[in-house]
């Protein structure tokens, strides 16, 4: 097969998935128009609060976020990216040749000495958290 019939039967084998995706949108987007469409509307200043557990919001309700963790969420965020393209690409890693391997598994490696260095580097951003009296905590 080449050519023209190659990419039809591409293209007939993606129909689902591009039906399934046009679907789930038209369904998000009625169900909203929907809701908003049946819902009854009662402004209420109280509605605008700030949601504390049931309670009373007390003391400002904006306050400032420390990213103490913030190299850990990334971390994750790229290791779990990582995961999901390692588990794609298994049925061909399998049938790779060592010497391919060897490489992909030095790539991988410096990826992730490159990526603790970079973070590393974002260690002095980062204030450390003062405990009771002002002195460091550990």
């Amino acid at each position: 097969m080449e050519g023209p019939e190659m990419i039809s039967e591409a293209l007939a084998q993606s129909v689902g998935l591009a039906l399934y995706v046009v679907i789930a949108f038209v369904f998000c987007i009625a169900s909203l128009l929907l809701a908003k469409i049946l819902a009854p509307s009662r402004p209420n200043p109280r509605k605008a609060l700030t949601y504390e557990c049931g309670q009373v919001p007390t003391g400002p309700t904006k306050t400032r976020f420390t990213i103490q963790y913030y190299p850990y969420a990334v971390i994750y965020a790229i290791y779990g990216a990582l995961a999901i393209v390692l588990l794609l690409a298994a049925p061909s890693v399998s049938a790779m040749p060592p010497s391919q391997l060897w490489i992909l598994l030095l790539v991988i490696g410096s990826f992730t000495f490159a990526l603790m260095g970079a973070l590393m580097a974002l260690r002095p951003l980062i204030r450390p958290r003062r405990g009771r009296f002002g002195s460091q905590t550990h």
